[in-house]
């Protein structure tokens, strides 16, 4: 069991790209479109491993095979106007249950379905219900992730009641 520790997160405001994906069309891709969303987004800004970068996933209701993926880091993390093709991605201020990780990204979607699936249960909270401002959840990739690896400090954040 993994014990996730509790925080408030936002509201924040994000600054990335957006994208749709398809669970069904790219079962194993998805890891691949969104490593290249990610690639994209240094390529705009030129992160390095210093930046505290967030992916967000939005709810996807039951039975539906797409979902938006938001990545991007604060908006205080860059000055000036956004560049083409980047937008802004409003954070409610929400009570999270913050599950850490430190395997390859290639692992974390194991580690997603174990928290949807067990963690939570095992931590004793409950997801928040669906709502459409609400992210079922966030990945924080902190100062210690690797993006050349793809290995380090990355957190699970959920939206609980």
């Amino acid at each position: 069991m993994v014990e996730p520790r509790l925080e408030h997160l936002g509201p924040l405001r994000l600054f990335g790209i957006s994208r749709a994906h398809n669970r069904v069309q790219e079962p194993e891709g998805i890891s691949y479109g969104i490593g290249a969303q990610w690639r994209e987004m240094r390529r705009h800004c030129g992160f390095t491993s210093n930046c505290a970068c967030i992916g967000v996933f939005g709810r996807m209701a039951d039975g539906e095979t797409k979902f938006n993926y938001f990545c991007g880091a604060p908006q205080m993390a860059f000055s000036g106007a956004l560049p083409d093709g980047l937008s802004t991605l409003e954070l409610p201020l929400m009570n999270c249950a913050v599950f850490p990780y430190l395997g390859h990204v290639l692992g974390l979607g194991d580690f997603v379905h174990y928290i949807l699936r067990d963690g939570l249960r095992e931590a004793g909270l409950q997801m928040v219900p669906s709502d459409i401002n609400t992210p079922e959840f966030c990945e924080r990739y902190g100062a210690g992730f690797d993006p050349g690896t793809l290995i380090g400090n990355i957190e699970v954040i959920v939206p609980v009641l």
